[in-house]
């Protein structure tokens, strides 16, 4: 992976995690939108954080950087 510096202080940035983020939308009030949520699947993102300032960012993952990372 390349080095990436933090866009606020320049600080190299840290891989934190990899995630699935949940696409769609929460709603607990109708039940029958659960299975929106569902439908709509999730985005693997590759999460860096910045250990000076804290500020985090999301990469999208494909396949090989996937497989490369998890």
């Amino acid at each position: 992976m390349q080095k990436i510096n933090c866009l606020r202080c320049s600080t190299p940035m840290k891989h934190l995690l990899n995630q699935r983020i949940q696409l769609g939308q929460a709603n607990w009030l109708f039940h029958n939108h659960v299975w929106d949520n569902i439908i709509a699947g999730a985005l693997p993102v590759m999460i860096l954080v910045c250990p000076k300032c804290r500020k985090l960012e999301f990469f999208l993952l494909n396949e090989k950087r996937r497989e490369k990372h998890e």
